[in-house]
């Protein structure tokens, strides 16, 4: 996988740019909100990457961090979602504003995205609300999985504790510690047993 390039602007347009690698120019293909965000011809840029083998040829995708694009990654897992929704959808939100909006269910939101109807929208939040596994999110649940670990558990066992926590409704970094840690001793009386 190409994952990763440093380069230099050789052009760019609306949602894609050349850059120059070792002297070759690479086309690729960026979200909006990065696109804004290049220098000019000439600049150097950093960029973490995807390479799609399409039909007919390989498609690079740019993204400013890794965040951005391991979450391309999971939208392209998504039926009905190619890369060019995936880019559309990162195109006109963060990526912390798609979990939000896939958290609050809002089903409005998403729509509002070019090729995102309500169909592919049902499927956006039913898939990624219920994939495991998923980071867990926010500062007070990031300081709960940061106590857990400091108290000794591991950092899988930590998040999965925190997520259910979270699932049966807890808000506050207290909240959160107290309903995890009691989960975790569920777990490890289980194993006892």
């Amino acid at each position: 996988m190409l994952a990763f390039l440093r380069g230099s602007v050789l052009e760019k347009e609306r949602g894609r740019a050349v850059i120059l690698v070792g002297g070759m120019g690479l086309e690729v293909f960026l979200p909006l909100s990065l696109y804004e965000r290049l220098p000019a011809k000439g600049g150097e840029v950093e960029l973490y990457t995807c390479l799609l083998l399409r039909e007919d040829r390989p498609e690079i995708y740019g993204f400013g961090d890794r965040e951005e694009r391991d979450f391309f990654l999971r939208l392209l897992k998504i039926g009905g979602v190619g890369p060019k929704t995936a880019l559309a959808l990162l195109s006109c939100f963060s990526v912390e504003e798609l979990r939000e909006a896939i958290r609050s269910e809002d089903l409005e939101k998403l729509t509002v995205v070019p090729g995102v109807g309500k169909k592919t929208a049902r499927r956006l939040l039913l898939e990624l609300k219920e994939e495991k596994g998923a980071p867990v999110e926010g500062e007070a649940a990031a300081d709960a999985v940061a106590a857990l670990i400091n108290l000794g558990y591991r950092r899988r066992e930590a998040e999965e504790a925190v997520r259910e926590a979270k699932a049966r409704g807890a808000q506050g970094i207290e909240e959160l510690l107290k309903l995890s840690l009691a989960y975790l001793g569920r777990r490890k009386e289980g194993k006892e047993a």
